[in-house]
């Protein structure tokens, strides 16, 4: 697996071509209830992977869940919320290192 080590300029510039030619030949652009709509697909996938997990810590028996692979399909899940979010950024103008870095130190000055 080729793995890149990306700062988030980098990575906002990969994900919008990447998104350009994934929404290529659409019949509209999308707004912004659109990324919302995917985040919180993505967010709910990531949601399923830890119940699967805790399922799997509390002894519940469950239909072809491999403990193997959990943690990598975890790792996923997170990253397609993350990948989504700066989509999300993206189309409101907005950096999301800067909203990382923002939303951080609110909560650190709590």
């Amino acid at each position: 697996m080729k793995t890149l080590n990306l700062s988030f300029e980098e990575f906002r510039q990969i994900n919008e071509a990447r998104k350009a030619r994934w929404h290529a030949g659409a019949t509209r652009t999308w707004v912004g209830p659109d990324w919302g709509n995917e985040l919180a697909g993505e967010t709910g996938e990531c949601c399923n992977e830890i119940k699967k997990m805790q399922r799997f810590a509390d002894g519940i028996p469950q239909y072809n869940f491999d403990p193997a692979l959990a943690e990598r399909k975890l790792m996923k899940e997170i990253g397609d919320v993350v990948i989504c979010a700066e989509l999300i950024a993206e189309h409101y103008g907005l950096s999301l290192e800067e909203c990382v870095r923002y939303a951080f130190n609110k909560t650190s000055e709590k």
